[in-house]
């Protein structure tokens, strides 16, 4: 196939059937065989403890949603709302490392879905969120610090 026909194609799927555009775009986490038995979404993979292996429970998938798009996976809008106001509340300079993406990531999704929680309050997103965001941001090394509840010093 041709760069010429291959654009074809993508612009007849874009605008016959966009949610199709968005799975070949965007894709599932995992493949039917490596999905866990505790997922309803279809999008969650297995992390490192088990307290993080939970799911989103939504047949249409929180990550699959635009607006879980645009404020959790959106460079733009990480780098402008979280780590750059972050900065300037205390005084630090910005860092756009892969890490600090994810945890503005992290932190956005926990505020929309949660709203602020205060210090000491700490919930672990599903896997399927873990997932698509390590997945936008991924670690140079491939290595996840995974959930810190806080509860340990």
């Amino acid at each position: 196939m041709t760069e010429e026909q291959a654009k074809e194609v993508l612009t007849q799927m874009m605008t016959s059937n966009p949610s199709s555009f968005d799975e070949a775009v965007f894709g599932e986490i995992c493949g039917p065989s490596e999905l866990p038995n505790w997922c309803v979404c279809g999008r969650c993979s297995v992390l490192e403890t088990e307290r993080m292996n939970i799911c989103c429970k939504k047949e249409n998938c929180v990550t699959k949603t635009n607006i879980f798009k645009d404020m959790c996976l959106n460079e733009n809008v990480i780098e402008i709302a979280g780590i750059l106001n972050y900065c300037e509340l205390f005084h630090d300079s910005p860092s756009f490392k892969q890490s600090h993406y994810r945890n503005q990531s992290y932190r956005f999704y926990v505020l929309w879905q949660y709203g602020k929680l205060g210090k000491g309050n700490r919930v672990c997103p599903p896997a399927c969120v873990v997932s698509a965001i390590r997945s936008k941001f991924p670690s140079v090394d491939g290595s996840y610090s995974g959930y810190d509840s806080g509860d340990e010093f």
